[in-house]
């Protein structure tokens, strides 16, 4: 497994290796004055019940933690 911080891009970036080719990248970006933006892409191969619903809880986690009162992007997708 791997783990890399781009603190300059504001980017988290991991995976690892194996048959499912798992890997994620978390980056943040200005959003007006007081706000940004949490962009979460995430790939795999491997299909299992309950997936969408683990992103699901972990984006609201994330929002909850950082004290943001917005609704999640409804055009997010976890295709």
């Amino acid at each position: 497994a791997w783990f890399r911080i781009d603190a300059d891009h504001l980017t988290l970036s991991w995976g690892s290796e194996g048959p499912h080719d798992y890997q994620g990248q978390l980056s943040v970006s200005p959003s007006g004055e007081a706000a940004s933006t949490v962009t979460v892409r995430l790939h795999t191969t491997h299909q299992a019940e309950g997936i969408e619903d683990g992103i699901d809880e972990t984006l609201a986690n994330i929002q909850r933690i950082a004290g943001s009162s917005g609704e999640l992007n409804p055009g997010a997708g976890t295709s």
